[in-house]
């Protein structure tokens, strides 16, 4: 449907006027933020504004040098407005470790039903083939809203996004509809 890649630093990444022809949205992220405190990826749709309007679940992993990891749960974050992807986790400062999430919106169009956003949150110096230490997390969330989704805008809870491109690996976002 549409791309933002910024080629500087932004506050916040939106698509607005999102076409209701498909039968369900990804968001494809590669971000890098400006800070690392407690700046998570924060997904917002429409107008909603009240941190009651987003609820939030993860299952973090993490592991080192070739190790099963380890796993937790965590649910909802106290006054969030927006789904915080990445919500056990923080955004690298390090342009050549954008941290990557893909998010799946089934339903978006329906003015019917809530929406629940699922999808898996990954983060590791992949640029530099450093697979050793890979975190990340799955999640799924609800947005306790009847109405379409007409547009979403991602921001870190804090700090901006740093626009540009690094390696092979771009910084922005893609929005894809997938056809029934």
């Amino acid at each position: 449907i549409s791309s933002n890649y910024p080629s500087s630093s932004v506050s916040s990444i939106s698509f607005t006027s999102i076409p209701q022809t498909f039968s369900a949205l990804i968001v494809d992220m590669a971000l890098v933020g400006d800070s690392t405190t407690y700046n998570q990826f924060q997904l917002k749709t429409n107008s909603l504004s009240s941190s009651t309007d987003f609820k939030y679940q993860a299952a973090a992993f993490s592991g080192a040098n070739g190790s099963n990891g380890t796993a937790s749960l965590t649910t909802g974050f106290a006054g969030t407005v927006g789904l915080s992807i990445g919500g056990t986790h923080t955004i690298q400062a390090d342009p050549s470790q954008p941290v990557k999430a893909r998010c799946f919106i089934p339903n978006y169009a329906s003015s019917s039903v809530n929406k629940i956003v699922h999808g898996v949150f990954y983060a590791n110096n992949y640029t530099q083939k450093d697979y050793s230490n890979g975190t990340g997390e799955f999640f799924v969330g609800r947005i306790n809203d009847n109405a379409a989704i007409t547009s979403i805008t991602l921001s870190p809870r804090t700090s901006t996004y740093n626009g540009g491109s690094y390696s092979v690996h771009p910084i922005g976002v893609s929005l894809y509809g997938i056809k029934a």
